[in-house]
């Protein structure tokens, strides 16, 4: 049995409380994972009980040299394959004929567990390790570093580009100088829907430069994917699937897709991934090429209950963050409770039903989620286009829209206005018209955020000069103003809420530059570090906004935004 387990890997996901409890459980889990090696050599080197393994051969990252496991420096050791990791005390637990917790508790008389981070860093004489993160990573990135006790000094956090997504060319740089001076990186974080942005790091060229370090360079890092709102989208690439209750291997509900073509009509029946962008659906493939992700069911899961899950590709990564004797389970049945290897010990049951009743009948695939989704990233795409129309600077209202995304060509958002808006109203068509043709769609899906989102603020067109506003102290001033009108503090008597950010100098110098000239405001780059930038932020998270009995609802919003924006521009003496 237990020569069948370590040959094998099955994945393992388990519920947290939030996004933000996941993402640190995947930080640590990758953190003690990747020193495992290491602990492993001081023990083949000074305990009896493990005397069987000492030749015990292994093969480096780069898949061609063999080496004993205790002639290995740390530094090697410290890269390898994390699959390879977490199965040596398996290995070890058959040539030695010791049961797996017997292994274990071995093991971490000489991990980092066990023995601090300073003693253990300081003894096998490796260098500290750091996380890379991108700018647009939530907070509670850093708070895992600090919680871990390697501080976040030894967080290195990447800028960004124009469109939100992580910067390639940093990440390499980074790892070229940790390969030169043997620092090692646990884990590069990529976002899967940025909380600011709505963007999608590029995982696949992650993957790509990870897979080219470890041939050239024995060099390996963990990767994980925060797709805490994000993640829920990859139901709009997966196909239909049957659903087995986890106790007996029954089908659940084996009639929910034979039954799914009835009373189908063109809004349900398009494909999800007409409305999803080439690269993001590259991205959302590339997931199965990564160690751990976080999915959030109370963001885009739609759950009413704090209900997170971190998922890890390989089972075993818990086996040593287990703080009572390891279990050794085949990956399917007899789990043990996730309290022995999560943060959280006891926790509230209702999550986990919701979880499953949910999934039960909205499955995360095309036929569920994927309808509930492709929907909404429709609605933020239509209202991202809307608002370039009607927010043109040159559409009577002297009002110029600013965003963070992909903007289409003249030429392009003219075809888009065409097919998207009404000539006749001016208000956006139905979702029945627009869905039926399907190239606007494929095309839409190229502009805008990456999801289901939009991150925007107001300029204006200068009366005096019929120029648009070059002044940054204006600027702030008229958006301080609609963050206000719009802030979610207005409670019961709030009409519209929108959420708001503020760009500032850790998004590095190419975004922050981007943006400015891009909307043509005047403000010494000396001062950047100093800039504060005041932006809306719209999740879009209905599916039926288009499909109210009086139309599209983004008609109201826009009615309601330019009846506001034209009167603070006539209070600040700007029309």
């Amino acid at each position: 049995m237990i020569k069948s387990e370590f040959e094998t890997v099955y994945p393992h996901g388990h519920i947290t409380s939030g996004g933000s409890v996941s993402n640190i459980e995947a930080c640590w889990s990758s953190y003690w994972v990747k020193f495992i090696p290491v602990a492993i050599k001081n023990a083949l080197l000074n305990e009896n009980d493990l005397i069987d393994s000492k030749n015990l051969l292994i093969t480096l990252v780069d898949c061609k040299t063999n080496k004993l496991l205790i002639e290995c420096t740390n530094w090697e050791l410290s890269n390898l394959n994390s699959d390879l990791s977490v199965k040596l005390p398996y290995q070890i637990s058959l040539q030695c004929n010791l049961p797996i917790e017997n292994v274990y508790e071995i093991i971490k008389r000489y991990h980092l567990c066990s023995l601090g981070t300073f003693q253990f860093f300081e003894e096998n004489q490796i260098n500290k390790p750091i996380y890379l993160i991108p700018a647009s990573a939530h907070y509670c990135f850093k708070k895992a570093v600090c919680l871990l006790g390697l501080g976040s000094a030894n967080i290195k956090q990447i800028k960004i580009e124009p469109n939100g997504r992580m910067n390639i060319n940093e990440v390499k740089m980074i790892i070229k100088n940790c390969i030169e001076n043997q620092i090692p990186i646990i884990n590069i974080i990529s976002i899967l829907g940025s909380t600011q942005e709505y963007a999608v790091d590029n995982i696949d060229e992650i993957i790509s430069i990870r897979n080219q370090v470890r041939i050239d360079f024995n060099f390996n890092f963990e990767m994980h994917v925060d797709g805490a709102f994000g993640g829920y989208s990859l139901s709009c690439i997966r196909d239909n699937f049957q659903l087995k209750n986890p106790l007996d291997d029954q089908l659940l509900f084996p009639n929910n897709i034979e039954n799914e073509d009835i009373n189908k009509n063109e809004i349900d029946s398009f494909d999800p991934e007409l409305i999803i962008s080439s690269y993001v659906k590259k991205q959302l493939h590339a997931c199965k090429f990564v160690d751990s992700i976080t999915l959030d069911g109370h963001k885009s899961g739609y759950l009413p209950f704090s209900n997170s899950t971190i998922c890890n590709r390989n089972s075993k990564y818990k086996d040593i963050l287990t703080l009572t004797p390891v279990y050794v389970d085949d990956g399917k049945k007899n789990i043990p409770k996730c309290g022995v290897f999560g943060i959280e010990g006891s926790r509230p049951g209702h999550p986990s039903i919701a979880g499953y009743l949910t999934h039960s009948i909205i499955r995360p695939s095309k036929i569920g989620y994927g309808k509930l989704l492709k929907r909404s990233i429709l609605n933020s795409k239509l209202f991202y286009i809307s608002l370039l129309i009607r927010f043109d600077g040159n559409n009577c209202n002297n009002i110029k829209v600013v965003t963070i995304g992909n903007n289409p060509s003249r030429d392009v958002l003219n075809y888009l206005k065409k097919e998207i808006i009404d000539s006749n109203t001016g208000k956006i068509k139905s979702l029945h018209e627009i869905v039926s043709n399907k190239t606007l769609l494929q095309i839409l899906s190229n502009y805008g955020a990456d999801l289901n989102g939009v991150c925007f603020g107001f300029n204006f067109i200068s009366p005096s000069t019929g120029e648009l506003n070059n002044d940054y102290q204006k600027y702030q001033e008229l958006n301080k103003m609609i963050i206000d009108r719009f802030d979610f503090s207005r409670g019961p008597d709030a009409d519209l809420v929108f959420a708001h950010t503020f760009l500032n100098n850790s998004y590095g110098n190419e975004f922050i530059s981007n943006f400015i000239e891009t909307n043509e405001l005047k403000i010494n780059i000396r001062t950047y570090n100093k800039i504060s930038i005041p932006l809306l932020r719209s999740s879009t998270m209905s599916p039926f906004i288009s499909e109210t009995s009086e139309g599209s609802y983004i008609n109201i919003i826009l009615d309601l935004l330019l009846k506001e924006i034209t009167g603070f521009l006539f209070s600040i003496g700007n029309l």
